[in-house]
């Protein structure tokens, strides 16, 4: 595996490690810690989903677009766009890395 910026729905996300979270609002949002820049984000309940699908290790886009779509059945059906431009908007604030197959 080869990192890259570049998201398809094959990648494999992964949190970077030097990232900390902390769940507000009864478990509905999630604030992340940037802690190379100090700099947070304010992630929704369904952002606050991605993000814990994340913990155990790296994951494939298509599987989390499963299993978000699994987890909130009343969600549109752009499910995948939302998790691409979601894990998009982490990738460019240096939150998560992405990992392509090189084949």
């Amino acid at each position: 595996m080869t990192s890259s910026g570049v998201l398809s729905t094959n990648s494999q996300v992964r949190r970077r490690e030097d990232v900390a979270s902390r769940v507000l609002s009864g478990e509905t949002e999630t604030v992340l810690l940037d802690i190379r820049t100090g700099a947070y984000f304010g992630i929704n309940q369904v952002g606050t989903f991605v993000w814990d699908q994340l913990e155990a290790g790296p994951v494939r886009v298509e599987e989390l677009t499963s299993r978000v779509h699994a987890a909130f059945p009343d969600a549109p059906d752009r499910v995948l766009d939302d998790v691409m431009e979601f894990l998009g908007a982490l990738t460019e604030r240096g939150l998560v890395v992405v990992e392509n197959d090189p084949r």
